[in-house]
């Protein structure tokens, strides 16, 4: 009856110490200094921190975050994700890929940026009409351009040409001459062209690098908090393992003055002993485990100088239990929460650039098939002494 007591009074004992683990549920506050806007689920739990009270199994008071060896405070989620998005090198990739869209769409406007040309000219040369004479000619050429996005190009330009001219230069006022013109494209390229399209199609390209660097964080995050809580499980599987291990151990000595005093027989000590190695044999495992979710979750957590963090320690796991009820989530939030994602999921949104693209270049192949037909007007003056004269009325 003795022996059936100690027995029943080491298993309470073990339930204890690995249930107080095994229960725990964890909760996350903001580090000092780093400010996080909680969300709906985080100000739940912080209530639940405030309000809990002493844990009726092991006493301990639950909601208060137990610091790492020398104080420090444990790694949050939060600052995982704050790494993430300072420090981790894919994202600084689709950065730099933003970057690089942005600078080919500011490339595609320049298209239509005025355009000025000047050129200058200055002949000396055999003269034609007297051999052995010198004849030396001087020009100047102005040109400025400006492409509409409709395909409406206007232009102006100027020409001063002094002196023995020769072909193909001809000789113009003092004054120079002048011309304003516009180029207007009846069928093809008119509204749809190559340079108005590419236009466009940067600036969707804009967006769809945009809808990247968003796609980017987005999996990045997600995978951080799948290997965060995996750490934080594997942490907990660990503690489980080493106290189950302590109670065998426990066990394993008094069974074995048991049997030295002849109050079992020495077949309990040998699978007493067996069940010690079990549990070591699962501390192994979980201790392997545990390093490998450290491993994983050090992939996530970058320096500025883009290599890896060391893998966090077992000290900087955040240590606090809660039991919160579930919350049943209602019809009418999942259809909520499915309407927001078909709005916001960057997926979608790059199905949409991807269309418009197209769409893009449909037009302007359907244009490209047009005739060519345009209506150039270029209306002009020669001005100055030794001017063209102007065409007089007839009488």
């Amino acid at each position: 009856m003795t022996s059936k007591l100690w027995f029943g009074a080491v298993a309470w004992l073990g339930i204890w110490l690995g249930g107080g683990c095994a229960s725990a549920a964890w909760a996350q506050a903001p580090l000092p200094g780093i400010v996080v806007s909680p969300t709906e689920d985080e100000r739940r739990l912080a209530a639940a921190v405030a309000h809990a009270g002493p844990d009726p199994q092991s006493g301990r008071r639950t909601g208060a975050p137990t610091p790492g060896p020398g104080g420090a405070p444990p790694l949050l989620l939060e600052r995982v994700f704050q790494i993430i998005e300072n420090q981790h090198p894919k994202l600084r990739g689709s950065v730099i890929e933003r970057r690089v869209a942005t600078a080919k769409r500011i490339e595609k406007q320049g298209a239509f940026d005025p355009i000025l040309s000047i050129s200058t000219d200055y002949l000396r040369y055999n003269s034609a009409s007297k051999r052995g004479k010198v004849s030396e000619a001087f020009g100047i050429g102005t040109e400025v351009n400006f492409l509409t996005r409709s395909g409406i190009k206007f232009f102006a330009s100027s020409n001063l040409n002094l002196g023995a001219t020769k072909s193909p230069l001809s000789a113009t006022g003092d004054f120079g001459t002048y011309e304003f013109g516009l180029k207007v494209p009846l069928f093809r390229d008119f509204r749809i062209n190559e340079k108005s399209v590419g236009e466009r199609q940067a600036f969707l390209g804009e967006s769809q690098a945009d809808i990247a660097v968003v796609q980017t964080r987005l999996e990045l995050f997600r995978k951080a908090a799948d290997d965060y809580w995996d750490w934080v499980a594997a942490k907990r599987r660990l503690d489980v393992a080493r106290n189950l291990l302590k109670l065998a151990e426990i066990r394993n000595d008094a069974i074995r003055q048991r049997t030295v005093v002849g109050d079992l027989p020495p077949i309990d000590a040998v699978e007493a002993e067996q069940e010690v190695q079990r549990r070591q044999a699962a501390l192994a495992k979980a201790e392997r485990d545990f390093q490998k979710a450290q491993f994983k979750l050090s992939l996530s957590l970058w320096l500025d100088d883009v290599t890896t963090q060391p893998p966090p320690d077992e000290g900087s796991v955040l240590d606090v239990s809660l039991q919160l009820e579930p919350t049943e989530i209602t019809a009418a939030e999942i259809n909520d929460a499915i309407a927001l994602a078909l709005q916001r999921r960057p997926e979608l949104q790059a199905i949409a650039v991807l269309k418009d693209t197209v769409r893009l270049d449909l037009e302007l192949a359907r244009n490209q098939r047009r005739p060519i037909l345009d209506l150039a007007l270029v209306p002009g003056r020669d001005a100055g002494p030794g001017a063209l004269e102007r065409r007089s009325k007839p009488a």
